[in-house]
């Protein structure tokens, strides 16, 4: 994936509350953006983008807690038909999952050639595409007042090594509930400083009695 344009230009900020009272009285339009977005639709807006990506924080199916070290394993012993079968499984739960679509995108780009899996592959770069500009332009991600939103620090990890291309992470510290990664960009030895609110993945531990990172 590459670096996207106008990357540190946006400002959007997420409302959290306002997509709550949105789930609760819309959950039909949350299931048919979702279904667009599965389907690959590129002409979803940013907010309904925003709806499809952190509105599923906000379903029974959301858990920030899970990996998935078998799609690693295939992905690592170049078994991409195996990767491909259990991303895909995966995804069925989780089909905004940044972390899944980039372990699918990578099985199905090392899959099979004919054009129906081209397609497929077309298919998922245009998910991967969209979840991580979503993220990029929830907001300037270069202070605390105007952070990249997240709902997992997988999808955190994802934004910073496959799509902005960081080199290493220096180090990660706090700003109140802001995640401050200490990072050096791609071709710089200079350091720089990116703001998550990864604050749904707080919450949710919180509320299962356990600590973020």
């Amino acid at each position: 994936m590459t670096l996207f344009a106008g990357i540190f230009a946006a400002q959007a900020k997420i409302d959290y509350n306002a997509l709550e009272v949105e789930m609760r009285m819309n959950p039909e339009r949350y299931r048919q953006l979702t279904q667009r977005f599965i389907d690959g639709d590129t002409t979803l807006t940013f907010d309904e983008l925003s709806t499809v990506y952190y509105g599923y924080s906000m379903t029974p199916d959301y858990d920030p807690r899970d990996t998935y070290p078998q799609i690693a394993k295939a992905l690592e012993d170049k078994d991409y038909e195996l990767a491909g079968q259990l991303s895909a499984r995966a995804l069925q739960t989780n089909p905004a999952s940044l972390e899944l679509s980039i372990m699918d995108l990578d099985a199905s780009e090392h899959g099979a050639k004919d054009p129906a899996h081209h397609l497929r592959t077309a298919k998922m770069g245009f998910r991967c595409d969209m979840v991580a500009n979503t993220i990029l332009e929830s907001g300037r991600g270069t202070n605390a007042h105007s952070p990249f939103y997240v709902i997992s620090t997988a999808d955190m990890m994802r934004i910073l090594h496959n799509v902005l291309g960081v080199s290493k992470i220096i180090d990660r510290a706090k700003v109140g509930d802001i995640d401050a990664i200490k990072i050096n960009l791609p071709g710089s030895d200079r350091m720089h400083i990116l703001y998550f609110d990864n604050t749904r993945e707080a919450r949710f531990l919180k509320e299962h009695g356990q600590k973020a990172d």
